[in-house]
């Protein structure tokens, strides 16, 4: 199956290894005439309920002032992609494909697999203090139905692809 306009889905929580993902994502999208779209999942009921939030049947919670709390995360997320790509020794490509942003409250491997859907490929970052089986990469080399592209902390050559 052809698509008219691919998309590379590019994972980010503000950690280094999240960057190099966006810098992989965007080497891959021009390579690729492909689109990015960058995704943050961030925990909506924490930031109403603080640590209540992590007890059994939270999800049922209210939350006070989701305008408010989407805007913060939307603007957190532009901050870091204009941060990435700002930097100078990141040697991004010139002419950058478009990119979209997208912050959604949520568990982020769900959040992630359901935004890929429709992707060509997932590039998510994972750093040296995540454990092996319960890091977001993890999830969503699981769970993703397009290949996932795993692009680690301390990166030195071209990340591994993983997936169908």
């Amino acid at each position: 199956m052809t698509r008219a306009h691919p998309r590379i889905v590019c994972g980010v929580n503000g950690s280094t290894s999240s960057g190099l993902a966006l810098c992989e994502a965007l080497r891959r999208a021009v390579e690729s005439d492909a689109r990015v779209t960058v995704v943050t999942a961030y925990d909506a009921v924490g930031y109403s309920w603080g640590a209540l939030a992590a007890l059994p049947g939270s999800g049922w919670l209210p939350v006070f002032g989701r305008g408010r709390i989407q805007a913060a995360e939307d603007a957190t997320l532009q901050t870091f992609v204009d941060e990435v790509l700002a930097d100078p020794p990141r040697a991004l490509p010139r002419d950058l494909p478009p990119i979209q942003l997208r912050a959604v409250p949520g568990d982020p491997v769900d959040v992630l697999v359901r935004a890929s859907v429709d992707a060509t490929a997932l590039v998510v970052g994972h750093g040296e203090e995540a454990g092996p089986l319960r890091s977001v990469a993890a999830g969503c080399t699981r769970h993703a139905r397009c290949p996932v592209i795993v692009v680690p902390a301390g990166r030195t050559t071209t990340p591994r692809s993983a997936g169908p």
